[in-house]
Parts: C-alpha cells; sequence; structure tokens
C-alpha cells in the first residue's frame, strides 16, 4: 500500500506507523531518519524495539539507495499493484509519475556515485502540481533491507530448518 501524509504532526504520525505496525507486524520498519525525520526514527524505536532501521540521507547514501533499490528492481523483486483499491488509485498514478521523472546522472569512476531523483521543475502530468520524490524514495528504502541478515522463520516444532525428501532418492539419480 501507498500512503503519504503531509503537514502531520510528529506525534500523530507516530500514532499511525504503530498503528500500521501493529496490524502488519514487519520484521524491520526502515525509517528517513534525515533532519526532522530523527524524532519520529526516535519515537519508533522506543515503540517498535528492534525492528527499526534508521536511514539518514546525504550524497554517498542515496547513491548506495539508488543503485540497491536498481538491483531490487531489476532482479524482480519489487512490485507494484497493477490496481489499487478504490480511492488510492490516485497515490499509485502519483508513484508512478515520480518515478517517470526521475533523472540520474552517474559520477566518474571509481567511485561512480549515482545522483538521482525527480527534478526541482518536474509537474504531474495529470493534474500540474509540481512533483517530488518522497513515494519513489519511500519505495526505494526497501533496498536497506537487503542488508538485514535474516535468520530463517521457524516451523511449528520451533526449529529453523525444515526436512524435505531427497528429490533424487530413488529417482536414477547421480
Amino acid at each position: 500500500n501507498l500512503m503519504q501524509w503531509r503537514g502531520d504532526a510528529h506525534t500523530a504520525l507516530h500514532r499511525r506507523l504503530t498503528a500500521l505496525a501493529k496490524t502488519w507486524n514487519p520484521r524491520r520498519v526502515v525509517v528517513d531518519a534525515t533532519g526532522l525525520g530523527a524524532g519520529l526514527a526516535t519515537f519508533l524505536e522506543s515503540s517498535l524495539p528492534g525492528r527499526v532501521m534508521r536511514f539518514e540521507f546525504n550524497t554517498l547514501t542515496k547513491s548506495r539507495l539508488g543503485w540497491g533499490f536498481l538491483e531490487v528492481v531489476e532482479s524482480g523483486r519489487f512490485h507494484l499493484p497493477r490496481s489499487a483499491p478504490a480511492g488510492a488509485e490516485r497515490m499509485l498514478d502519483l508513484f508512478r509519475a515520480q518515478c517517470r521523472a526521475c533523472q540520474y546522472q552517474v559520477g566518474q569512476r571509481p567511485a561512480q556515485a549515482l545522483h538521482w531523483g525527480v527534478p526541482e521543475h518536474a509537474r504531474d502530468p495529470i493534474t500540474g502540481d509540481l512533483l517530488h520524490d518522497d513515494l519513489l524514495l519511500a519505495a526505494a528504502l526497501c533496498a536497506r533491507l537487503d542488508d538485514v541478515d535474516w535468520p530463517p522463520a521457524a516451523n511449528a516444532d520451533g526449529g529453523g530448518i525444515i526436512q524435505a525428501r531427497d528429490p533424487l532418492e530413488g529417482e536414477g539419480g547421480f
């Protein structure tokens, strides 16, 4: 789901995000902890202990995030819904508009820094409003989850390994 809140107090955002986390029960939540976002990240760390991953934007971290997001997209691990629930179509259209408006430039070797984002002058083709890259950046934050060392999920008996039959056994295998 794509959701966006603008101009809301951090206390209201904290309540909403905590409620969403209780509903969805994610193992990790990636939070923009840059500038004003640092306070919200701290609040969320208190209410979601051990699950919050802070991300602070700067030229280097945004470059790495961009490369990581490209890996997620190109490997087929990022999916958007083909259609949105009633009332959410506009948010999906806005996200797609931000993706289409995004521009990039790759720096010179050896660093090959990726400079990317929606230019300040870009406009929404439907409404003519100025576009931002907030939804695009929020989606890109999923690339940070590749840095997590995910423990295997436990099965019903509490073990993390599921025993399976050897597919080559009895089949004339090697």
